[in-house]
């Protein structure tokens, strides 16, 4: 197929995510995918990732790109951008899943919309072994809304919300991902994916929103809890509270959202981190945690009791509550 014929890129970042790649291949190639092209970005890999793509070749239009030493995420999620060939391109993470009729739903949307620069997919979340949409908790939209094109950023925001932060919903536009100067300074950020479709949406642009699941997201491999302080404070602050309102988003709004993300996160975290006992925690929230509540004082006075609170008290109040939340979070997700 010639690569002005693609109208999709689903390009894959991975390292050493073998079989995690493998699924992901797979929910891809195993529904119609005619006009797309995939790209797997390998990091440097030890192991059989390049077995895996390798079985899948025969199957789609599949290219293979493997770093000779890991060049770091951001470095390798800019690498696929400026590999894809597709008019639109998804960086699809390698623990995720295309949801059936995902490119169904994304065709359908980009042949109505073509002029769009920015497109945010609804997805569904699931843990561990993905069966089936069905059996996926809610999802993050509401499906019952029709699918949306706005020039509207306020309009898109209350949609996006944080979730602007998470790859495998950010459909961008490759001729407005062009527009993009010097996209390298945004390595480091740990939100390349972010940082590159916000400046892309610098200027007037028109913004997508898909309603219907075209992801399934994995929610079990988070990470650490230490990187809490770092990725939601610097990192996430950046985007949200700098970045944003600089790229035309509105900075009251997207301020309100980093607030109601960061809390129940910091406020989890926090209490795990005093219920182990340990104290090396406190040094990655000094240095990226309490620079950020200073600048959101109703941040601050939300977590002031967590932060507060004895360890003695936080394994009781931890031990009490923590089934009782599970409870409610598995019978959201099924």
């Amino acid at each position: 197929m010639n690569e002005q014929n693609y109208f999709l890129t689903i390009a894959i970042p991975t390292y050493n995510r073998a079989e995690l790649l493998r699924r992901a291949l797979k929910s891809v190639l195993d529904q119609p995918h005619d006009g797309v092209e995939i790209i797997v970005s390998d990091n440097a890999s030890e192991d059989d990732t390049e077995l895996v793509v390798k079985e899948h070749m025969p199957l789609g239009d599949i290219k293979y790109i493997k770093n000779s030493v890991n060049v770091g995420p951001d470095a390798n999620f800019l690498q696929c951008f400026n590999a894809a060939s597709g008019k639109f391109v998804l960086l699809l993470g390698s623990d995720d899943v295309m949801a059936e009729g995902g490119i169904l739903k994304i065709k359908n949307f980009v042949d109505s919309h073509p002029d769009s620069s920015l497109i945010f997919l609804n997805y569904a979340g699931f843990d561990n072994e993905y069966k089936g949409l069905e059996h996926c908790g809610e999802a993050f939209l509401s499906v019952q809304n029709e699918d949306i094109q706005t020039s509207d950023k306020k309009v898109f925001m209350a949609h996006a919300r944080d979730q602007i932060t998470y790859m495998s919903s950010l459909l961008i536009s490759k001729a407005a991902f062009s527009r993009v100067e010097n996209p390298q300074k945004y390595i480091g950020t740990n939100f390349i994916h972010s940082c590159l479709a916000l400046e892309a949406t610098k200027d007037e642009c028109n913004l997508g929103i898909i309603f219907g699941v075209c992801v399934a997201k994995d929610y079990s491999h988070p990470g650490t809890l230490e990187d809490n302080f770092k990725i939601f404070g610097k990192c996430m602050h950046f985007v949200l509270c700098e970045l944003a309102p600089q790229c035309g988003y509105d900075k009251r709004q997207t301020r309100k959202i980093y607030v109601r993300s960061v809390c129940p996160c910091w406020r989890a975290a926090i209490l795990r981190l005093k219920c182990a006992g340990g104290k090396e925690w406190k040094k990655d929230y000094k240095e990226y945690g309490k620079p950020v509540l200073k600048k959101h004082p109703v941040a601050r006075i939300r977590l002031m009791p967590y932060l507060l609170m004895p360890s003695w008290f936080a394994r009781c109040f931890f031990k009490i509550f923590h089934p009782v939340y599970q409870k409610i979070k598995g019978g959201k997700r099924k």
